[in-house]
């Protein structure tokens, strides 16, 4: 059973979300689900995640009438962080960013 809204991560700039295999994917069906918005934001720091926002997705379809993005805060430096995760999305190319 899909749940009535989808809790999503996407990058700002590319648009592609946060994937089930741990790859940012433009494939929103194939984008990661989170329990809550609490483990988001867990995960956004786990990982040094910046540039990104939180995709409330109302349908199985995004909808940009419908759809809620809410713009995530860059988490703060950390030294116990991961480094930043480099962004590599099918013809988008790669890209790193950092939170620092």
């Amino acid at each position: 059973m899909t749940p009535s809204i989808l809790r999503l991560v996407r990058h700002k700039t590319t648009q592609a979300y946060w994937g089930n295999d741990g790859e940012w994917t433009c494939d929103h069906a194939s984008a990661r689900h989170f329990e809550d918005i609490q483990s988001v934001l867990r995960f956004q720091r786990q990982w040094n995640l910046s540039e990104i926002e939180l995709v409330l997705q109302t349908g199985p379809e995004p909808s940009p009438e419908y759809d809620i993005v809410l713009p995530l805060k860059d988490p703060p430096p950390d030294a116990d962080a991961r480094p930043p995760v480099a962004l590599r999305v099918g013809n988008v190319g790669p890209a790193s960013y950092d939170a620092r």
